[in-house]
């Protein structure tokens, strides 16, 4: 080709390839793409797919559904949450690839910032949605698979590929269209950026939450009213390993209690609970603690064979008794497993999610639980911990 018709034809082809690249974006009649909606800093415009709070009142169905079908009320779910929105189905290779990262960033995150992801399933049955949750652990809420939300939202975000991931602010604004990126690539710091606070402002914050509601006698319907709590809001049966049952009231008296939101399917449930039965084992008797399992199993059986196959010593909610569960869930406000409320012998919450405090403190954590000047562990303190751990055994190795 001769030199100067390089020129032209470069730029002819560099015009096709971006007006190409914008049409990914566009979809109907409008021809306008998510980014001609949606500002620099996600800053939502005239135009825009959202109107604040109205979103998920309008947008959504009344109610969502989590891995095991349980339905919740979607306000309670996602009110004051920052929200992403994950378009994903069991049958697209880089859903399967992506999904196990969105897992692992969302159990470290969630609890921490405030933040809750809802499925939005691209998948050709209800059974398949159901599997691939399972299957992937997933521990957040989904539409329900017969809502036509799930048309109208692919449509509304223009979503012509997945797996796609669609962050709102607490008020509806649109902080990422596609988030994707961002938590392949900086993992829990997109999360900072996303809500614009750290880990330990939103633990100390939710903290200071829990003050107030345990003052007020707001953080449940008996919190502050001794055993009241328990006979209220626990059936007046628990069940060990075994399946035996056992007086609630008779276990629970004048004990601190530690809920545990787990399942047998959950893979940081799997790799936390031995270190929780070692605690147990070690401290319970002498501490007058007692925990009670949560499950969020698929069966009575699983829950069972959960329990035995990890020989925990603990009581837990019968399987059958999901009202209560889900109350207990709904209570504490639990969006990812594992999780571990402590409660004081009065039903007063001591911590949210003593996860942390366990996996960082170890035995010790029961002693902080009593201390008048405690404050809840976070996922952050648990990794600086760790990077420093690694860093001293690196430089005993290389002495």
């Amino acid at each position: 080709m001769k030199k100067g018709l390089l020129i032209p034809f470069l730029f002819f082809v560099f015009t096709g390839f971006l007006m190409a690249g914008e049409n990914v974006w566009s979809s109907g009649n409008s021809g306008k793409s998510v980014f001609d909606q949606v500002g620099e800093q996600g800053e939502v415009r005239k135009q825009g797919l959202v109107k604040n709070k109205e979103w998920f009142s309008s947008k959504l169905p009344s109610q969502l559904v989590n891995a095991s079908g349980k339905r919740v009320d979607t306000v309670s779910a996602l009110k004051g949450k920052t929200v992403a929105l994950y378009f994903s189905a069991s049958w697209c290779g880089p859903c399967r690839g992506f999904t196990p990262h969105l897992v692992k960033f969302y159990n470290a995150a969630a609890a921490q910032y405030g933040i809750e992801v809802v499925l939005i399933s691209f998948d050709r049955s209800e059974k398949n949605m159901y599997g691939y949750m399972n299957d992937a652990g997933m521990p957040w809420l989904a539409v329900p698979f017969e809502d036509g939300a799930r048309r109208k939202l692919s449509r509304e975000l223009k979503v012509n590929g997945i797996p796609r991931l669609v962050v709102f602010a607490p008020d509806g604004r649109i902080i990422s269209p596609n988030a994707r990126s961002e938590v392949s690539r900086m993992g829990v710091k997109a999360a900072a950026r996303w809500t614009g606070r750290t880990a330990k402002e939103t633990a100390t914050a939710a903290a200071a939450e829990i003050a107030v509601a345990n003052r007020s006698g707001n953080s449940s319907d008996n919190a502050g009213q001794g055993r009241e709590w328990f006979s209220s809001k626990l059936p007046s049966q628990l069940v060990n390993a075994s399946g035996k049952r056992v007086d609630t009231a008779s276990a629970l008296k004048g004990k601190m209690v530690a809920f545990y939101f787990s399942a047998s399917w959950c893979g940081p449930c799997r790799g936390f609970t031995p270190k929780l039965v070692s605690f147990y084992k070690r401290i319970a008797r002498k501490h007058k603690l007692e925990i009670v399992l949560v499950s969020s199993d698929k069966s009575a059986g699983k829950m069972a064979e959960y329990m035995k196959k990890d020989r925990m010593p603990w009581l837990a909610v019968p399987y059958n008794e999901g009202r209560f569960r889900q109350s207990l869930q709904q209570e504490f406000r639990v969006r990812g497993i594992p999780h571990l409320t402590i409660l004081d012998p009065t039903g007063k919450i001591i911590s949210p999610n003593g996860r942390w405090d366990v996996a960082i403190h170890g035995d010790k954590a029961i002693d902080a639980w009593k201390s008048p000047n405690y404050k809840p562990a976070t996922y952050q303190d648990y990794k600086s911990q760790e990077n420093s751990t690694r860093k001293k055994s690196r430089f005993k190795r290389r002495r």
